[in-house]
């Protein structure tokens, strides 16, 4: 089978979407990916823009490039998992009882592995935290400024990432990192609200491309 194809049949499976939806979503055009799995007896050929908002709409990495041999990292690993790029430091910070955080897989690729920060596990206790659902998001840009200042690093909880109108939520807007504060005024609403850019409402469809990580509980700001 096409690798391609396979990968965009396991994404739609995933994330419940039919090829016509997702299709609508990526281009307008509810044929794209009935287009792509036509059998035109030669090699096939792909639209590498149509291609890209397509991964962008199912959250599938879009890498054009030499074959690698090291996979992606998990979506949002645990702090017990080993960092390859500092094993030795991560295994002392455990052992003097702090816990490193990996970066959440959604900051990748400019942000791989372990960030630069290790919690203590009397500070996670203490706010009730599961350090496996903990990972940290740069902040890219002043959408939610002064509350998260671009440069700053936030620290995601995956374990509470139902919109409920109360804190800072991070998302993927179609594969893009995004910060709101969100609400769900009706079960097919989604209310999207930044402090320094216009109150956005997604209805329907319109929210597929935009994925819920977890909640801010805890920024890093070197500003501060």
């Amino acid at each position: 089978m096409d690798p391609i194809l396979d990968a965009i049949d396991k994404a739609l499976q995933r994330k419940g979407l039919t090829a016509a939806a997702a299709s609508r979503l990526a281009v307008g055009n509810p044929s794209l990916i009935k287009n792509m799995r036509a059998d035109t007896g030669t090699d096939k050929r792909y639209n590498a823009t149509a291609l890209q908002k397509l991964a962008a709409v199912l959250e599938l990495e879009f890498y054009f490039g030499p074959e690698r041999t090291q996979s992606a990292p998990a979506q949002t690993g645990g702090f017990g998992e080993p960092d390859s790029a500092n094993p030795t430091g991560q295994r002392e910070a455990l052992r003097a009882g702090f816990l490193p955080i990996p970066y959440h897989r959604a900051a990748s690729p400019q942000f791989q592995g372990t960030a630069p920060v290790a919690l203590s596990r009397a500070w996670v206790a203490a706010r009730d935290l599961d350090p496996e659902h903990l990972s940290f998001a740069p902040v890219l840009d002043d959408a939610m400024s002064p509350a998260l200042r671009k440069g700053a690093l936030a620290l995601i909880d995956a374990g509470h990432a139902t919109p409920d109108g109360k804190g800072i939520f991070c998302a993927t807007d179609r594969g893009v990192l995004h910060y709101a504060r969100l609400d769900t005024p009706a079960p097919d609403l989604l209310a999207v609200t930044q402090d320094n850019r216009p109150l956005r409402i997604l209805r329907g469809d319109e929210q597929v491309p935009y994925r819920v990580l977890g909640k801010v509980v805890w920024v890093c700001d070197s500003a501060d």
